[in-house]
């Protein structure tokens, strides 16, 4: 276990070489769908699965999608007004609109998961995060226990669920490609990598053309056929992998953070009014668009974000797997690395407790009191962030971290745009519990709050 902020970063970026894959073993036998997902994927097989998916995740691309996110929000507001306000559960409610939005930039898909919480998508996300004693026994198995894992057949992803997106993938490529029409989302990405040789492929069969190049081409009916492409298992499987692993990474760890941040904002006033001033003079000068350009000027915003992600990272933990001999350095200041320190052997699993290094007053002074000036520029300057890694660090951060604080961002500048966060403690006191049997870090009591129209 490793908490010191200068072995962290030596680990995780420095000597990533020597620790560069996760200490999770899925093969695509095992579980197809977590098995081909790049966040289970090991050495050669990630380099290059990841290199192909960067130009997916631009500032660009984002940048593209941003229209989408916006009118999702909007339909957010909507949704509030229909209700008139009142008491709200949010990380029911977020984790709806966060399924819209991935199912919409993901898939292509119009959804209706806030009106409709028995919507498929939903029920489809929920059935591989919600913490029940069968999935947290899953999840035990795979993370502590693989072999056994291994022996029993156990999934992270049920049948149903994989066979669910994978009929999606293959219903909306094959609509594509007879109407000759695409969509600038993920899944078109998805299908033009793979097209170009670039997702899936083998190490020892190379590649046809760098991934910013088949990302660039328009769709050709004649040159790519979308349906012969999932027409092949593997190649369909290779698609719905990183698809899937797309919406649940977008759909529950961004309605995690724009949940808990609601909920603290509920519980700091006057943070909430500095933010919604922030948020109206930004807005102002564009015209009263919520534009990817002035989510990036809600520096405040940012501040706030970053500090619910010290508070209550998504994941509360990382792990990384030693894959080359690895000398730690001494634990006594002035002693030679050469003369004292530890061996690391290969095949030894590391682990970062992210959420107890952001609650360590060592590291953030009054830890469980929520201060956005902490990630202020001049705390920043003065390395206050330095022990602050909610997406990870390194080669191996979070491929989608730019989309999940673009959503996210976007959520709550609507949000509190329209509307005021109080306090509910009737049902949900604070501190906030968290739930035990969950892997994502979730609140056992939920969050509650109760929402005010601003008028006018």
């Amino acid at each position: 276990m490793i908490r010191d902020p200068e072995l962290m970063k030596d680990i995780l970026v420095k000597d990533f070489p020597s620790f560069h894959d996760n200490d999770i073993f899925v093969t695509p036998q095992e579980d197809p769908m977590m098995g081909r997902s790049i966040f289970f994927m090991h050495g050669e097989l990630w380099k290059r699965t990841r290199s192909s998916l960067s130009p997916a995740f631009s500032p660009g691309r984002i940048k593209a999608m941003m229209p989408l996110i916006e009118e999702l929000c909007q339909d957010l507001v909507d949704y509030l007004d229909e209700q008139g306000g009142d008491q709200q559960e949010l990380k029911e409610l977020f984790v709806s609109f966060t399924t819209n939005v991935v199912a919409s930039c993901a898939f292509g898909i119009k959804t209706d998961s806030l009106r409709r919480p028995d919507d498929e998508f939903r029920t489809m996300a929920n059935k591989m995060v919600a913490p029940t004693p069968i999935r947290g026994l899953a999840q035990l198995l795979v993370l502590n226990l693989p072999s056994l894992a291994r022996l029993l057949r156990v999934k992270m992803v049920p049948d149903d669920v994989a066979d669910f997106f994978r009929q999606v993938v293959k219903d909306v490529s094959t609509a594509r490609d007879k109407s000759g029409q695409t969509r600038n989302d993920f899944l078109n990405l998805m299908l033009l990598l793979k097209n170009a040789g670039k997702l899936g492929v083998r190490p020892e069969e190379g590649v046809k053309k760098p991934a910013e190049e088949a990302l660039a081409e328009e769709f050709d009916g004649e040159k790519i056929s979308y349906a012969k492409i999932v027409a092949d298992s593997e190649s369909l499987d290779d698609i719905t992998a990183q698809a899937v692993g797309f919406f649940l990474d977008g759909s529950e760890t961004s309605s995690s953070v724009i949940s808990f941040t609601s909920f603290e904002l509920a519980h700091n006033p006057e943070v909430q009014n500095k933010l919604r001033r922030e948020i109206a003079d930004v807005l102002e000068k564009h015209g009263g668009k919520m534009t990817y350009e002035a989510l990036q000027e809600m520096h405040y915003l940012e501040m706030v974000i970053q500090e619910s992600l010290r508070k209550y990272p998504p994941i509360p933990f990382m792990t990384r797997m030693c894959t080359k001999r690895y000398r730690l350095p001494p634990p006594k200041e002035g002693v030679s690395k050469d003369d004292e320190g530890f061996w690391v052997e290969p095949g030894t699993p590391i682990s970062v407790p992210l959420y107890a290094i952001h609650r360590d007053p060592k590291n953030f002074p009054d830890p469980e009191v929520f201060d956005p000036e902490r990630f202020s520029k001049e705390k920043k300057r003065e390395g206050i962030g330095q022990c602050h890694l909610p997406f990870g660090d390194g080669p191996r951060i979070c491929i989608g971290n730019r989309f999940g604080l673009t959503q996210t961002k976007a959520a709550i500048a609507s949000v509190v745009s329209s509307y005021i966060f109080k306090p509910c403690v009737e049902k949900s006191p604070i501190p906030v519990e968290l739930d035990p049997k969950s892997l994502l870090l979730l609140s056992k009591s939920h969050l509650w709050v109760k929402l005010e129209k601003i008028k006018g």
